[in-house]
C-alpha cells in the first residue's frame, strides 16, 4: 500500500469508508505517526503486533470493525497514547493486566467485545484516565474498590 511511502506522515483519518481486509503491514514505515484513525470501516482479522512498533502513536481508533481475538501484547510499547478506542469488534479473552502501563491513557473504550474474566487491579494505575467504557462484555467478579 502508497501509504507507507509517506514518510513524513503523522495524521490519517480513514474512518467512516467501506475499507475491508487486514490493516497493511506498510503502516509501519511510518515512524513519526502519531494518529490513526479507522473508525468504522469493514476492518478484519486480528490487531496485528506490529501496532506497537507505532512508538509515536497518541491516538488510535479502530473501533466499529471486525477485528477478533484478543489484544496483542504489543500495545504495551504505546506509551505515548492518551486515546485508544476499540469498541464494538470481536475482541475476545480476559482484558489484558498491561493496560495499567499505558499510563497516558485519557480514554480508554473496549465495549461491545467479548471480554471476560475480571476487570484487571492495573487499571488502578491509569491516574489521568477521565472516561473508561467497559461495557456490553462478560465481565464478572467483583467491582474493586
Amino acid at each position: 500500500m502508497w501509504l507507507g511511502n509517506l514518510s513524513q506522515l503523522t495524521h490519517l483519518d480513514l474512518s467512516y469508508n467501506n475499507f475491508s481486509g487486514e490493516m497493511p503491514s506498510s503502516l509501519t514505515n511510518l515512524k513519526a505517526f502519531s494518529y490513526l484513525d479507522l473508525e468504522q470501516n469493514h476492518l478484519s482479522g486480528a490487531l496485528p503486533m506490529w501496532l506497537g512498533n507505532l512508538s509515536q502513536l497518541t491516538y488510535l481508533d479502530l473501533s466499529i470493525n471486525n477485528f477478533s481475538g484478543e489484544m496483542p501484547s504489543s500495545l504495551t510499547n504505546l506509551k505515548l497514547l492518551f486515546y485508544l478506542d476499540l469498541r464494538r469488534n470481536h475482541l475476545c479473552g480476559a482484558l489484558p493486566m498491561w493496560l495499567g502501563n499505558l499510563s497516558q491513557l485519557t480514554h480508554l473504550d473496549l465495549s461491545i467485545n467479548n471480554f471476560s474474566g475480571e476487570m484487571p487491579s492495573s487499571l488502578t494505575n491509569l491516574n489521568v484516565l477521565s472516561n473508561l467504557d467497559l461495557g456490553w462484555n462478560h465481565l464478572s467478579g467483583e467491582i474493586s474498590s
